[in-house]
């Protein structure tokens, strides 16, 4: 899949990265880390699951509805929340037993 954007470069007369404009670099590692399959992070599906709620939340609160409207997006935000709950149970019961550990050692 690189050889795909070095073919690009080449075709545009580009011998290095370094002959970029930092603007093309940074399209570069965009592109290079996708056609590399870039991998998703917890921090990454969490960020994303944020936004999701956030977007529910703006448009419950702020757009004019109709009720097939109004139900879907409860559903998803409902959704959304559960799958990011189970997302975060592991670092919740980190916190939890640590508590419980250090109330323990007082």
């Amino acid at each position: 899949n690189m050889a795909l954007i070095d073919t690009l470069l080449s075709k545009l007369g580009v011998t290095s990265v370094d002959q970029l404009t930092p603007e093309e670099r940074e399209t570069y590692r965009t592109w290079s880390d996708a056609l590399r399959g870039r991998k998703l992070t917890d921090d990454d599906v969490s960020r994303f699951l944020e936004a999701q709620i956030e977007d529910c939340m703006v448009k419950l609160t702020t757009v004019k509805l109709n009720d097939r409207e109004d139900i879907f997006l409860k559903a998803k935000l409902d959704l959304v929340r559960q799958i990011k709950n189970f997302l975060d149970s592991p670092k919740i019961e980190q916190e939890v037993i640590t508590r419980q550990i250090e109330s323990q050692l007082q």
